[in-house]
């Protein structure tokens, strides 16, 4: 809980006036005339002014100074956002090309936004979806839609070789032409986040290589998956798989919502998937081709002629004329301003002078800085008065050029955007939601990001320090870390000062999940950019021990008997596993010893149970001992086995 902060304003005029007044007598006795005429009684009355003024200026932070102290902590209030979407572009007739910057809208006109790529519009068909291995094909062609359940493009465990096709009913477009193919996950606000994560640890890596060129090159692309990595193929009139050019894919192997754009190929043939050898589809497909994932991806939805577009619309230049005058002011025509969207040339004498940069507040400009001022709400700029930004020459030429948007109200919900603005023979679609948009950082609102960021380790110093960075390392799957002092891999019965074990769990599978080798060393990577100079860090897999419960249970009078045996595997693979498991239900604590009393009153406490007559237990395959407990090594996790329970003398239910 904050300290409160005390009220520095508390006194008025009037009041330290009188409180100056009743202290005379015992700090000055021979004064006497307190009437408003005596000269002693005026300075009272001056100083009392000045207190309450100086007062007041303690008890109200100026906004300049919040901003200073918040800067000093690395943070600056953030401006609007700018929301996005993906959208789907069919030819009314014939193939053709969009250039960048085609404004799409809503019905009423109310929402424009703006493609911000151009896009060849192909006018073939997507006639049939395929998921499997080679010799395993699944027909996904009725879930590829919006709102329909997702489905596994590479199946439950992908394995190399797998792939997703796409049939269409013609050649996609002429040779040499850019297609474009959009995927969705379902998921696009979070894509959206850690897309954005991946890309400011992308700049970290590369600044500090630039920063330090001995360092070691670091393995960070941020649009490559950590582990898998596909290829994009198409089926060519050699009657083989052939590989497509100039491949740029942005849904980082089918896990993130993001367009694939390729060069189409000149010799497309039919055929390629038995499944459909009568249908006379082009397919073109993504293999599987290297690595392996820890979760299979999920697809929504896969559509051709998709482009992104941005709530941030182009408008005309505007032009004004300087008048050299301090602090002169320009408002534009359109509201709001996308943030980052200006841009101004400033004409003087023949001479364009480009160098001008836009800012939200004053803070840090010196006199000679060409900075001017935006205010995105009402759409107005503002250049400096000479003592805090350059005032733009007298009569010289000021060119605006800007974009309109950002903010909540981009975020527009699926089918919102159907139509261009430019006259253009095509139609659009907009399956899914935009995302992104927000409104821009109160001073209180990036107080209150202060405090959480101050509060949230950016380095790894504390055991808990490892286990918060280690689950929000971005793009990488993570659902468990526990983090083991002065542990070595290698030396598991050694203490070793300053080394750090972190065990990490994927998600999935849902039954004993083990971490893949690219998984640890993604997270390692990530983890030895924060550690301590003198420290090391391991990131390792969990070792399982398999614990199979064979015990005897006494029920009580009208018991299902059969569904009393179920209840109680059910309770014990609940409570071994290794996400949901444990004492607290929060997983199996990491290291935590099997304790025979515990599993004893599991059983005991479950309804229809009278008492438990006899329990012992299998260890990897092993009987153990009827007593005692299950020590697991420092790093152990269980894994449950198959339970045998024996209910009313024999009656036995096996899983």
């Amino acid at each position: 809980m904050p300290l409160p902060l005390p009220t520095l304003d508390r006194l008025t005029y009037d009041e330290l006036v009188s409180e100056a007044r009743s202290s005379l007598p015992a700090l000055a006795p021979g004064w006497t005339d307190y009437n408003a005429h005596d000269p002693g009684i005026t300075l009272l009355e001056l100083l009392a002014w000045l207190v309450e003024g100086a007062s007041y200026r303690l008890d109200n932070i100026p906004d300049e100074s919040i901003r200073a102290f918040l800067r000093l902590t690395g943070v600056v209030p953030r401006a609007a956002q700018v929301a996005e979407t993906l959208l789907v572009v069919r030819p009314r007739a014939a193939a053709l090309s969009l250039p960048s910057g085609v404004r799409v809208q809503a019905q009423d006109g109310s929402v424009q936004f703006q493609t911000s790529a151009e896009l060849f519009v192909s006018d073939a068909n997507l006639a049939a979806v395929v998921s499997g291995a080679a010799n395993d094909y699944q027909d996904v062609t009725l879930k590829n839609k919006p709102g329909a359940a997702v489905y596994l493009p590479f199946g439950v465990i992908p394995q190399l070789g797998d792939a997703l096709y796409l049939g269409f009913d013609r050649a996609l477009a002429a040779a040499d032409s850019v297609v474009s193919v959009g995927v969705w996950t379902g998921h696009e606000a979070e894509d959206l986040a850690t897309r954005t994560q991946l890309e400011a640890e992308q700049s970290r890596v590369d600044e500090a290589q630039r920063l330090c060129a001995g360092l070691p090159t670091d393995q960070v692309n941020w649009p490559q998956h950590y582990a898998a990595r596909t290829a994009w193929e198409y089926y060519a009139s050699s009657k083989q798989w052939q590989p497509l050019k100039n491949v740029v894919d942005h849904t980082r192997a089918l896990t993130l919502s993001g367009t694939v754009r390729f060069t189409a190929p000149g010799d497309q043939a039919r055929g390629g998937v038995p499944l459909f050898a009568q249908s006379g589809n082009y397919f073109i497909r993504c293999r599987l081709a290297r690595g392996a994932y820890d979760c299979p991806p999920r697809i929504a939805y896969v559509a051709l002629n998709v482009v992104t577009a941005r709530h941030a619309v182009d408008q005309p230049p505007q032009l004004f004329r300087s008048s050299g005058r301090a602090g002169q002011t320009f408002e534009l025509a359109q509201k709001p301003i996308a943030p980052g969207s200006t841009g101004i040339t400033v004409v003087s004498n023949g001479v364009a002078d480009g160098a001008w940069h836009a800012a939200l507040a004053w803070d840090g400009v010196g006199p000679h800085d060409r900075i001017y001022l935006t205010t995105p709400d009402t759409a107005v700029v503002t250049f400096g008065d000479g003592r805090i930004g350059r005032v733009p020459p007298a009569e010289a030429e000021i060119k605006v050029t800007y974009q309109v948007g950002g903010g909540t109200r981009g975020n527009v919900a699926a089918g919102s955007l159907i139509q261009t603005t430019n006259t253009q023979p095509v139609t659009v679609q907009q399956p899914f939601a935009a995302c992104g948009g927000s409104a821009a950082e109160t001073l209180n609102q990036a107080k209150a990001r202060a405090v959480r960021e101050f509060v949230t380790p950016t380095r790894a110093v504390t055991l808990d320090d490892f286990e918060t960075l280690a689950r929000a390392t971005p793009g990488v799957p993570i659902a468990r870390a526990h983090a083991i002092p002065d542990y070595h891999p290698a030396l598991p019965c050694i203490p070793v000062s300053g080394s750090t074990s972190v065990v990490v769990l994927p998600p999935c599978p849902e039954q004993r999940p083990e971490p893949t080798a690219a998984l640890r060393a993604s997270v390692q990577r990530y983890l030895e950019r924060r550690r301590l100079l003198t420290s090391e860090v391991h990131v390792i897999a969990p070792h399982y021990t398999t614990v199979a419960i064979h015990a005897r249970l006494r029920a009580r009078a009208d018991v299902d008997l059969r569904a009393l045996g179920r209840r109680a595997r059910a309770a014990l693979e609940q409570f071994f596993h290794p996400l949901h498991g444990g004492p607290d239900g929060n997983g199996w604590p990491i290291g935590r010893a099997v304790y025979r009393s515990e599993v004893l009153a599991l059983l005991n406490d479950l309804d229809g149970v009278s008492h438990v007559e006899e329990m012992t237990w299998h260890v990897d395959g092993l009987a153990a001992s009827r007593c005692g407990n299950i020590t697991l090594c420092r790093h152990g996790l269980v894994a449950s086995g198959i339970h045998e329970i024996t209910i009313n003398e024999g009656s036995v239910c096996h899983e």
